[in-house]
């Protein structure tokens, strides 16, 4: 029996019934830095549904585990005309998330890249920390986000997003359990036959994916993208989700 994933919100994962009846319930919650996780994490409990009430219960919790690592985050700001770029830009900003609060700190960032432009961008930010389900094989959108551009240029649009199932949903061996990530403008709902990103899922391992992709605009206006996600042979849920618009004149 396969059930929609919601982190942050006590959530069904996976039932499967014993010779009991009783049904066995799977829990994700994100696990803030600490001892269990010193970055952060996922913290997974299971055990059996005794009250049938479809929610694991405190007392019901049989096991507990965790999956913890760093995000690799990657922030981008406007970067005002002067000696990085004489007629302004961007700058970008990669590292390690190592207190797992989904923002890239100064003392986090590694490296720092700079895009310049005929002058001073716009960058627009969104991020969500609960999960997105996705199952069935059916695109669905993750995250959504809206730029003001100021007349003809690109719009950079920089997606990322952790991803975990559990090994009911992306069996272990299973070769075809993976999953798709793409930006698409507002009017594009529909999977892309091959301009997407894509990795094989692997059970109770927490997974990453990334996607840039330019898009020119030939006006002033705004401008909607939304980053989507497709499972192909496994259910998963999407988390701790971040969607950067940069406008380059």
């Amino acid at each position: 029996m396969r059930m929609h994933l919601a982190l942050l919100t006590t959530l069904v994962a996976s039932a499967c019934a014993g010779e009991d009846g009783v049904s066995y319930l799977t829990d994700l919650n994100d696990e803030a830095a600490g001892a269990n996780c010193p970055s952060g994490g996922v913290k997974i409990t299971t055990g059996p549904d005794d009250n049938g009430n479809g929610s694991l219960d405190a007392d019901e919790v049989a096991q507990t585990k965790y999956v913890c690592g760093n995000r690799t985050l990657t922030d981008v700001v406007a970067e005002a005309p002067g000696t990085n770029c004489p007629a302004g830009g961007v700058k970008i900003s990669q590292g390690a998330d190592t207190n797992g609060d989904g923002t890239l700190q100064t003392g986090e960032a590694t490296s720092t890249q700079y895009i310049c432009g005929s002058a001073e961008a716009v960058v627009a930010k969104a991020f969500r920390m609960p999960g997105v389900a996705v199952n069935t094989g059916m695109p669905t959108t993750i995250l959504g986000a809206t730029i003001q551009a100021k007349g003809a240029g690109d719009i950079l649009a920089i997606g990322s997003s952790d991803l975990f199932c559990t090994p009911t949903e992306c069996p272990a061996g299973n070769p075809a359990a993976s999953a798709y990530m793409w930006i698409a403008d507002e009017a594009n709902t529909v999977a892309p036959n091959v301009d997407y990103d894509f990795v094989y899922l692997q059970p109770n391992l927490t997974q990453s994916l990334t996607r840039t992709v330019f898009f020119p605009v030939t006006q002033a206006g705004a401008y909607t993208y939304n980053l989507r996600g497709q499972d192909v042979v496994g259910d998963l849920t999407f988390y701790r989700t971040g969607l950067t618009l940069v406008y380059l004149p």
